[in-house]
Formats: structure tokens, sequence, C-alpha cells
């Protein structure tokens, strides 16, 4: 990745000669404001690498020379979009909580926050989506700075849950960290599925409000916690020479997963496989080519574990116990699966027409899958009632990619991770008879 400062700049504009700031408040304030609001267009849409300063200009319909009187670089611009996301998320679900009344429990209020969340993550503005799409890509100065202030939001997080496990809401079989990440998760997603022209936002904050009450819960009077199917074997690891074409595809995985699409070079490529780029092209006929497999072997390698998971579970096996085991097989292959799946679900937002095309194919496929396994609940009576079930696929498996960001062996094993995830979603999805039905 380049570094920050000016060299990050050399290819959108030359460096203007001595500037003199332009005096705060009336049109310089409005411009400086256009500015930014440009940027976060920009940066929701193509992520750090791909923002350049000729196209904020462009879109703040200002001469790219000019955003120099405002910022000293892009460095900082783009700084101070993601803080803005990051700040206005936070005070936007503070003020919502700090208007419930006293006496309200914490479940209650856990359903506020989900409210507020989604409310700033879809409509307020694109400075929380840029913050949340560019997170995994900034510079490493910039990337602590951001994660220092996501703490903050998290922190808020953590005190609901703790209080909520306090008063005895949240069951007690529950890791209530990956729960928080898990459910933090699922709501940032929705920036990526969600379309206003396909259901209203009040459906989908009702959905996942039920789905994260309900899961973080338990089966209350339904019974004693469901004991869920147990953990297929790890996911097998890839052959320890697998050839120079594999190389290259592992290598640009990490490269894709480190600094998306726009900043994902050949020459790093072939730096982390260990080859000169130009020999990339006895093998790809493009770095598309190469991003493109990338993509598709992520997205196909999640499907086929996750159906073969089924497949081995039987016809008869019931609906819950078919929820949790596609639950299970969707969080081993994203944090096992060497990069591919994390780059396909990270990069979702960034790659061109052709390629997002080929990408959505594999994505409509997939969701089929979940598709199903909701069909098959709701025919067998067991889904809970008010589900909007094109919102509850897309909060669970949003719920699933973010994985890859959070989750490290450090913090805790896979298997309390994907116990935490089959019950959340099943206590969230099903009614607690059929959560009970998912027992091994």
């Amino acid at each position: 990745m380049a570094s920050p400062g000016r060299a990050g700049l050399g290819a959108d504009a030359a460096e203007p000669g001595p500037r003199r700031r332009p005096a705060s408040g009336g049109k310089s304030a409005r411009t400086r404001q256009r500015i930014l609001d440009a940027t976060a267009t920009v940066l929701a849409e193509r992520g750090y690498a791909g923002t350049r300063l000729s196209d904020v200009a462009a879109l703040a319909e200002l001469r790219a020379p000019a955003v120099y009187y405002y910022f000293d670089s892009r460095e900082q611009l783009v700084e101070e979009v993601v803080t803005t996301g990051m700040v206005r998320n936070l005070d936007h679900v503070r003020t919502a909580l700090a208007g419930m009344p006293a006496e309200a429990s914490g479940l209650e209020r856990i359903a506020r926050a989900v409210e507020a969340h989604l409310q700033a993550v879809l409509r307020l503005s694109d400075y929380t989506r840029a913050a949340i799409r560019s997170s995994s890509q900034l510079p490493p100065a910039m990337r602590e700075r951001h994660l220092r202030a996501q703490q903050r939001y998290v922190d808020v997080w953590r005190d609901l849950l703790g209080a909520a496990r306090e008063s005895g809401e949240i069951a007690s079989d529950l890791d209530v960290g990956a729960a928080r990440m898990l459910l933090l998760g699922a709501l940032n997603w929705s920036t990526e599925w969600w379309n206003p022209r396909q259901g209203s936002l009040r459906a989908i904050v009702r959905t996942a409000q039920h789905v994260i009450c309900a899961g973080l819960a338990g089966p209350g009077a339904g019974g004693p916690s469901a004991d869920l199917p147990a953990l297929l074997p790890p996911v097998p690891a890839e052959p320890a020479d697998p050839g120079t074409r594999e190389r290259i595809l592992d290598a640009a995985a990490v490269v894709l997963n480190r600094r998306g699409y726009a900043g994902t070079r050949l020459a790093d490529i072939g730096a982390v496989a260990g080859l000169q780029a130009p020999a990339i092209y006895y093998y790809f006929g493009s770095r598309d080519d190469v991003i493109e497999e990338v993509v598709q072997v992520g997205l196909r390698r999640t499907m086929a574990h996750v159906t073969g998971s089924l497949d081995a579970l039987g016809a008869g096996a019931p609906p819950a116990a078919r929820i949790a085991t596609a639950v299970r097989a969707h969080l081993e292959i994203v944090v096992r699966d060497s990069g591919y799946a994390a780059a396909a679900i990270r990069n979702a937002g960034q790659l061109p027409p052709d390629i997002r095309r080929v990408q959505l194919l594999d994505q409509h496929r997939y969701a089929a899958v979940w598709r199903a396994l909701l069909e098959s609940a709701s025919a067998a009576g067991v889904l809970a009632d008010g589900i909007d079930t094109r919102a509850a696929r897309m909060l669970v498996i949003g719920a699933l990619n973010g994985a890859p960001d959070w989750w490290r062996a450090g913090r805790g094993s896979l298997s309390d991770t994907v116990e935490t995830a089959q019950r959340l979603v099943c206590r969230g999805l099903l009614s607690g008879s059929a959560t009970r039905s998912a027992a091994p």
C-alpha cells in the first residue's frame, strides 16, 4: 500500500504551490462540507485504495487542486470521513438509548440500539457506510486510530449485553463477546444488501430486533438450552506444494484482503507468491482474471462446504438442525479458508461490473440454499411469527460474514464461537420447541 501523505496523491493531481487556508464559515465551510460528502460517497463505493481526489473533486464539482485548500492530503480527507462516520453512529445510538425510560429492560435497550444502528448505516449518510467498508483497508497508523474510535462504540454494546446478562435476560450458555461481534457483523452487513425498493427499513428493523433479542434470550419458558450439532472436522488444509498457479491465487487472496480491489497490484501478488510479476501472465490473462478467480473460489468453497455439510445430515434432519449445521459450516469456511472467502466478502462492493456480475450469480445460488432452509422451517410451522425471511437470511449471512474481521484464535476457540452463533440464530429464527430439535 502506498505510504500515507503526498505519495498517495501523485497520480491524482499535481502538487499545488503555497496555499492560503480559506476562512471558516460561509461559502468556504459549505465547500469543505461538499468535499467531505463527496469523499464519503466515493469511499463507500470504491474503498480506500480506489478513492481518488480527481473523482472526489468531480463529484464535489471542483477542480482537484482546489481540494488542497481545505485538506493537506487524501489521507487527511479520508480519515476525517471515517472518523465522522464512527462518531455519527456512536452519537445516534447513544442518543437513542438516552431517550429510553429508566425502567427499560436490558433486551429493550438492545432492541432500541439495533434500530438506531440500522438507521445510522442505512439512512443517515454515506459516512458510516464508508467507515464500515474501508475499515480493513486503511494504512496502519490510520487503522490504529480508527480502531481506537471503533472500540468506544464496541464498548457501548459491551455495556448493553453485560447489563442484560447481569439481569438474567441473556442465556448463560452464550459467549457474550462472540455474540456481540456477531450481531454487529449482522447489522453492518446490511449496507451490502439492503435495497429500499425491495423492502421497508421498518421490516428489516423488526426482523433484526426479533432475531437478535430472541437469539440472546435463549429458549426461556420453552425449556432448557438445546444441545446443538457437533462440529464437523476442520476444513482440510491446502497441499504443502499446491503448484505455481495455486500459489498465485493464495497470494492474491492475501493481498486482496489487505488492500482491497483497487489496491491489489500484480507486483504485490508476485512478491507474496515469490514470483516476478510478469510470470503471472503465464497463468492468468490479467490482474482482474486473478481477482475474479479468487472471488469465485471463495464463494464456491463456502457453498460447497455448507451444502456438503447439509447433505451429510440426511434428508430427515429437522429444520433447526439443518440451520445450525449451515451456520457452523459457513463459519468454518470463512475463518479457516486461507483468505479466499474473506476476500470475496470484503471486496463485494468494490469489484468492477464484469466481475461483480459473476459474483452476484454465485451469491444468488448461495442465497437460495439459505432461502430453502428458511422455507423448510416455515413449511414445518417452526419459523417464528412475523419474520421477514429475506431480511432474516441476510442478517444471518451478515453476522457470519463479519467473522473474518474480528475472530482470532487467541480470543477463544472456534468451537465456542460456532456454538454461540448457532444458539443466536436458531433461537432468533425458530420457536422454542423447534430450537430444541437441533440436538445432534
